[in-house]
């Protein structure tokens, strides 16, 4: 655990954010603009800062660049000290008609983590290590976080995950998919729908720093385990080699895959996004979780 937040706490610095906007300077981002960003995240209390960002006054022409504004510094949520990492494919919300959320949910995630390290979580509007304490209700079974928790689930051999996340969050009881996963996203650019974003060179670092390559089972649920795909696990991990295995079937006649290695001991995983409509059924995510859990490979 100590290990884990002491790599952890060498990504929760927020002068790295700093940097981004300088950078976004240079594609575009007013200087006026990038100011008044800086001024949000100038205090170190989140409530202070959500308000100056309701009270932001957003160019029309910034706002094309608004969804560039999510931080490639991204960390995650979850327990950092899990032995299971989901990597997915990017967060699911609209920029413009959800603001609050990039703020919440990406910008801050850096100081949220940092809050943590330094064991004041309790002040925090948006907690990353439990982010259902804001998304309160009951989750459909189509959700991305539902079929996450069939596969913490399954890797564990416990039940809790599944049936907590369909209930309301105060209805809770036992481990949750927090306590047993951590999630992270391959783009830090939100969509609405799959963007199909190529890794930027700064999110390639940060999902090649220690904290991420050292856990001990690690998901990629980004594509499928065609070529190109593979070759994009090749940016965190270099010398792969990824050996193709079924999982079994769904629809007519397709066949459900995963590509799979192990690297300085730590399984790693390629496969769909884990959502209905990518054509993954529980038992499929079930089989995962068990092969995971029994090393089945």
């Amino acid at each position: 655990m100590q290990k884990k937040y002491a790599l952890l706490s060498d990504l929760a610095e927020e002068k790295n954010y700093d940097k981004y906007l300088d950078a976004l300077q240079q594609e575009g981002l007013s200087k006026a603009f990038a100011n008044q960003i800086r001024s949000v995240l100038s205090g170190d209390d989140e409530q202070v800062r959500i308000e100056k960002w309701s009270q932001l006054q957003i160019p029309i022409e910034e706002i094309k660049i608004l969804k560039q504004l999510a931080s490639p510094y991204y960390i995650g949520y979850g327990n950092p000290a899990a032995d299971l990492l989901i990597v997915g494919q990017e967060k699911a919300f609209d920029v413009v008609n959800n603001p609050e959320l990039l703020l919440l949910e990406s910008i801050n995630n850096a100081f949220q983590w940092r809050k943590i390290i330094e064991g004041k979580g309790a002040e925090l509007e948006f907690n990353p290590a439990n982010p259902r304490e804001k998304h309160r209700k009951p989750l459909k079974a189509n959700h991305t976080w539902s079929k996450y928790a069939i596969l913490a689930d399954a890797f564990y051999g416990i039940d809790s995950c599944s049936k907590n996340i369909s209930k309301a969050h105060k209805e809770s009881a036992g481990l949750t998919l927090f306590d047993k996963a951590f999630i992270t996203e391959w783009n830090v650019v939100p969509n609405k729908k799959n963007s199909y974003t190529n890794l930027t060179e700064l999110r390639k670092t940060v999902l090649s720093s220690d904290f991420f390559t050292c856990f001990k089972n690690i998901v990629f649920a980004i594509g499928s385990t065609k070529v190109q795909n593979q070759d994009k696990i090749k940016l965190v991990f270099p010398n792969i080699k990824l050996n193709e295995l079924p999982l079994g079937n769904y629809g007519k006649s397709k066949e459900r895959k995963i590509a799979h290695a192990n690297v300085n001991g730590s399984n790693i995983i390629l496969c769909n996004q884990l959502s209905g409509s990518a054509g993954w059924k529980n038992h499929h995510i079930q089989e995962l979780g068990r092969r995971l859990r029994e090393q089945d490979f």
